[in-house]
């Protein structure tokens, strides 16, 4: 961003995507005649081919225009593949009609989120919407490879931040996937990598395959698993192709970032971007972005674009942002390793400065610093946020700053922390300013009320204007905060944490979503759960609070817990009303967990046919029969309690 009234400014950085295959296959040509047949096979596998593999099992299943291995997937097309790679697909499609709380599955998929949903393989992003075509992540994928094979995170054996990590450490990924599936965007051609070494690894706890397990319980034919088995590909070769990018395709991932400030006293600011995905993923500095209100997008062929921009995730202290948009077939750049970079290493820069569209600038590194890349390459304001490469063509680090008195100082960030960028943002530009600016109040006053079993009862004060609020947490051992659901305000803001580890440590933050905009997180809560393996004797201390209905004092009270009124009582029936539809089915889940903690057991659950939802639970310990049935769809959103004595 152009700043005149400053000696120092800063700059952005970017992300990744897999070399095309026609690069490397000018290099293999001059080759090939060298190397004895034998070794042939084993020099030269790509992402097609791990493709074709699990396309002969079943597993993979290319579009109408092949297997695009170089676009990135979307939540859906992982969650296909889990369940493909669980043998659960007939069990899936068996359930197309079943309900589900989203609204945003297509119908092709109902069966594959019912079954996910149903069995616990995964959550929304929000309680009504699954997020089906939301960018999938690498540590998403690699979470559900290992839960295919048997590992559990809500168990403790590995959590979604450190994925990556724990699945390069029992070896499931290698060094080369594993530094590829951090540093860059992850694409359909990871997805084949990896989902090729998943089939080939031990099922956990002991040395059967998946593969083998998925022919033994005739989910794949074996005459085909055994060729799959017998089939050798070596490391996809664009993954440590060190073929020369030439300039003219760096040139093409590099774009210039127009800002209107919402302040707009000194008019467009200026910085650059590069190019991470196909699909219109770009990284810049957070600095560019930061108080934008409109930004326009300008390629090397000076075309513009002027619509929609959306920030999928920033790290301010890192200086990074990545934003998303709406457009397709672009020329992403290659990542390369700040890890390998040294002093003298030759370089060079493009970006954008005083406006001068991809000016190239090249030169030396000039030292490495704890946390950034010096360089003798020019920069200068509007530099920030384009790309610093090597000798190679790959991208190295993001030029975020320069000292203008200074001859050919300047610093980039390197590469390898984009990886730390977080992306589960995706709000407008517009919104932007306000979050990271701190216009909305974050909630304040989380709680902790009750702990039962291997559940939680947090409760906060509410924030004015709050449509939903969103709650993320960390259990120990994990880098950071992640999402975890969206409880909406009926009376007062309370949500019910569901399987909870035995003494394990917890860590939850609360934000708030205010007309569309979701606020800074909450001061964060955290406590070391109870030990949940004693045997159960008796009520638990939420009963103090919630006793349930005076005749039934086992029951927990529904309207309690959930700060919602009681409407009439009839025939054993305790009756209630909700103010939002699209929520009857989340309440359900959440008091059937109640229920289950108090040692009652599921015994039916079905959807009558005047859209119901109804599931009866019987309990030993209180010798009750409960029924609990909830209607989501207009005129009446409304639950019910039924209790009776077990026959």
């Amino acid at each position: 961003m152009i700043k005149s009234d400053i000696l120092i400014w800063k700059n952005t950085k970017g992300k990744v995507v897999i070399m095309k295959k026609l690069i490397l296959m000018l290099s293999l040509v001059l080759i090939i005649s060298l190397l004895p047949a034998q070794s042939l096979a084993a020099t030269s596998s790509t992402y097609e081919d791990y493709a074709q593999s699990l396309s002969k099992l079943g597993v993979f299943v290319g579009t109408g225009s092949g297997f695009e291995l170089d676009r990135t997937p979307t939540r859906i097309e992982g969650l296909v593949m889990l369940i493909r790679l669980l043998g659960a697909e007939n069990n899936a499609l068996s359930l197309q009609k079943n309900p589900i709380p989203f609204t945003d599955v297509p119908k092709w998929a109902a069966g594959y989120v019912a079954y996910a949903y149903e069995n616990g393989l995964t959550n929304g992003i929000s309680s009504t919407k699954f997020g089906s075509t939301n960018q999938l992540d690498a540590k998403s994928y690699v979470t559900f490879l290992l839960r295919s094979l048997g590992y559990n995170d809500q168990g403790g054996d590995f959590s979604y931040n450190n994925a990556l990590l724990f699945s390069k450490n029992i070896g499931l990924i290698n060094d080369y996937t594993y530094s590829t599936l951090s540093n860059n965007t992850f694409l359909r051609a990871h997805i084949a990598k990896t989902s090729y070494d998943a089939l080939k690894f031990p099922y956990r706890g002991g040395d059967t395959l998946l593969i083998d397990k998925l022919m033994a319980s005739n989910k794949i034919d074996r005459s085909i698993g055994e060729a799959f088995k017998s089939l050798s590909l070596s490391q996809p070769v664009e993954m440590r192709n060190a073929a020369v990018i030439n300039v003219d395709q760096n040139l093409e991932s590099v774009v210039m970032l127009t800002v209107t400030t919402n302040s707009g006293e000194l008019g467009p600011g200026i910085g650059s971007g590069v190019i991470l995905s196909s699909d219109g993923v770009i990284v810049t500095n957070f600095h560019v972005v930061e108080d934008a209100r409109d930004i326009d997008v300008t390629f090397n062929n000076k075309s513009v674009y002027n619509g929609d921009v959306y920030v999928q995730g920033y790290n301010k202290d890192l200086d990074l942002a990545i934003i998303k948009i709406n457009m397709t077939g672009l020329t992403p750049a290659v990542i390369g390793d700040s890890s390998t970079v040294k002093s003298g290493d030759s370089v060079i820069a493009i970006g954008s400065p005083y406006g001068y569209l991809n000016t190239v600038t090249d030169g030396i590194v000039s030292a490495i610093r704890d946390d950034s890349i010096q360089i003798s390459a020019p920069i200068n304001p509007g530099n920030s946020g384009g790309g610093l490469f090597d000798k190679n063509g790959k991208l190295i680090g993001i030029p975020n700053s320069g000292i203008l008195l200074a001859n050919n100082m300047g610093f980039s960030i390197p590469i390898n922390q984009l990886s730390s960028v977080t992306r589960d943002k995706n709000v407008s530009i517009e919104n932007f300013s306000a979050i990271t600016n701190e216009l909305l109040p974050s909630p304040k006053g989380l709680n902790l009320l009750y702990e039962f079993n291997s559940a939680a009862l947090l409760d906060w004060n509410s924030v004015k204007g709050a449509e939903a609020y969103n709650i993320y947490v960390k259990q120990k051992g994990d880098d950071d905060y992640y999402y975890l659901d969206t409880a909406y305000p009926v009376g007062s803001p309370r949500y019910l944490v569901t399987d909870l580890m035995s003494r394990e440590q917890y860590s939850f933050k609360i934000s708030a979503m205010v007309n569309g905009i979701e606020t800074q997180l909450s001061d964060p809560l955290t406590f070391t759960t109870h030990d949940y393996d004693v045997e159960y004797s008796g009520f638990h201390p939420i009963y103090d609070e919630y006793p349930g209905p005076k005749d039934f004092p086992g029951v927990y009270d529904f309207g309690k817990i959930f700060d919602i009124q009681q409407t009439n009582y009839v025939n054993n029936t305790y009756y209630y009303r909700l103010p939002r539809d699209n929520y009857t089915a989340v309440l359900i889940s959440k008091y059937q967990y109640v229920l289950q903690s108090s040692s009652a057991y599921l015994t039916d659950s079905y959807m009558s046919e005047n859209g119901t939802y109804v599931s009866v639970f019987e309990s030993k310990v209180l010798d009750k029969k409960i029924t609990v049935s909830g209607r989501d769809t207009s005129p009446m959103y409304s639950f019910s309690i039924k209790v009776e004595e077990l026959l």
